[in-house]
């Protein structure tokens, strides 16, 4: 599947994209290898994003959605159910 707007997050190595089969993806830099799929969309992601201060990632998609993901190193990324 074709991946749309990369971004560079935090750390040196890593960054993630959007893409046309629904979800966002964080890839190591230095290996280009996919270190975690994030799904919770039913449609092209068109963009994800971090956040310059926290470690906060959003995405938004072709499904109307915007979700929200928190990112942990230590641990796999879940998405941010709205309270």
């Amino acid at each position: 599947s074709n991946h749309i707007r990369a971004r560079f997050g935090p750390g040196p190595n890593l960054f993630m994209s959007g893409s046309e089969d629904g979800y966002a993806y964080l890839w190591d830099r230095e290996t280009a290898e996919i270190v975690q799929r994030l799904g919770g969309h039913n449609n092209v992601v068109y963009s994800a994003v971090w956040s310059p201060r926290q470690s906060l990632l959003a995405t938004c998609s072709h499904d109307g959605c915007v979700r929200t993901w928190w990112y942990d190193e230590s641990q796999p990324i879940e998405f941010s159910q709205p309270q």
